[in-house]
């Protein structure tokens, strides 16, 4: 009987700074994923290998691999801590690999490109192909990708607010004469550097001059890091500061 050794796995059941996500922490999981939130706590999401290993090759690799003795678990489960994820981000590509609604509520927002945002950039990580190419392809479907297109929309908008100031009773009633909007340009261009789209850049750096100064500013910094990396100018943005 000497030769019976006690497991060496680390239980964690009683962290205090923990919070167990309240729409992906599922009974029946065999894996936590935890990831801190804004605040410094962790946020535990208990999900199931299969759906991980379905989608991404990185997450098979990592369930492929024997555990050692030492490995840590939460609530009788492997816990694997992602390191440099935050909780927000890891929680809206969960949201994609679980609820198919959720990428056609995301693709029909005014707000794609900031949505979709943080789950092309954990799926670059992890491999999820899928992923990075609808971002890329919905992208291909907002902005133009050639002068002709360009024109195109510049004189839809044009013919379209002049109708609607002329009949405005008649514009609201009617949707086929809404402007036609390009989405906001600061994030775009983040989403299209990172899903490697560079054929709309051009495009949407012509529609970042042509925004009022309420444009929000935060990533300044970033957009003209991408304006010198085509050829332009740090001075292309100063305008809008």
């Amino acid at each position: 009987m000497d030769d019976i050794q006690p497991s060496n796995k680390r239980a964690r059941v009683d962290d205090k700074s923990a919070i167990r996500d309240p729409d992906f922490y599922t009974e029946d999981g065999n894996i936590v994923l935890s990831a801190k939130d804004t605040d410094d706590y962790s946020v535990y999401f208990r999900l199931h290998k299969s759906i991980l290993t379905k989608h991404s090759p990185v997450f098979k690799d990592m369930f492929s691999m024997p555990s050692p003795q030492s490995a840590e678990q939460y609530d009788g489960v492997p816990l694997v801590e992602m390191a440099g994820d935050s909780a927000d981000a890891l929680r809206s590509l969960i949201a994609l690999l679980y609820d198919p609604q959720c990428i056609s509520v995301i693709l029909n927002g005014e707000d794609f490109a900031v949505r979709i945002y943080d789950p092309v950039v954990l799926a670059k990580k992890y491999q999820i192909d899928w992923i990075q190419e609808m971002a890329a392809s919905h992208l291909r479907k907002q902005w133009p990708q050639s002068l002709i297109g360009w024109d195109r929309i510049a004189r839809r908008e044009m013919i379209n607010a002049l109708t609607a100031e002329e009949d405005i009773n008649h514009y609201e009633e009617d949707d086929s004469l809404k402007l036609h909007r390009l989405p906001e340009p600061v994030t775009a261009i983040r989403l299209a550097r990172e899903c490697e789209v560079p054929e709309i850049l051009p495009f949407a750096f012509l529609h970042l001059l042509r925004q009022p100064y309420e444009v929000n500013p935060s990533t300044w910094d970033e957009v003209d890091r991408h304006a010198t990396s085509l050829g332009g100018s740090r001075k292309a943005t100063a305008h809008y500061r």
